[in-house]
């Protein structure tokens, strides 16, 4: 056990993520102050115009899908890398797919002497005694 911990400590990729995870959650330590700013703005145009500013409510959503993304990615919940390293958000935040398991090996089947592979045979009982007709010929 002692070995695999010292394996995972030397592993680069796992201190190459601890730079990205500091790299963003400084990103995420100015978006907030960015945030603050849209809603002290918006809460003004609302006082003045009695309705929200359309350009803050579009950047509000996307600065709120870019820390749902930053988010993701600190707690481990995701391995793409928010902006600058991929797209800018636009609208609401995506679902990323869950990753497909890696299918199972399938054993090979054993082959009888005729060829024929044993436990795949799909025929019915009636493929049986045409078989079983055809062995005693």
């Amino acid at each position: 056990m002692k070995d695999e911990i010292k394996q995972n400590l030397k592993e680069s990729t796992t201190w190459l993520r601890v730079l990205y995870m500091i790299l963003f959650a400084l990103i995420y330590w100015v978006v907030e102050f960015v945030i603050a700013a849209i809603v002290i703005f918006q809460f003004v145009a609302v006082l003045i115009t009695r309705k929200p500013n359309d350009a803050l409510l579009g950047l509000g959503q996307s600065m709120s899908s870019y820390v749902y993304q930053i988010l993701r990615f600190l707690t481990y919940n995701s391995n793409r890398h928010p902006y600058p390293f991929a797209p800018w958000p636009k609208g609401e935040p995506e679902a990323e797919p869950e990753p497909e398991p890696e299918p199972e090996p399938v054993a090979e089947a054993a082959v009888d002497e005729a060829g024929d592979e044993e436990g795949n045979d799909e025929s019915g009982p009636e493929e049986d005694k045409q078989k079983d007709k055809q062995d005693t010929k």
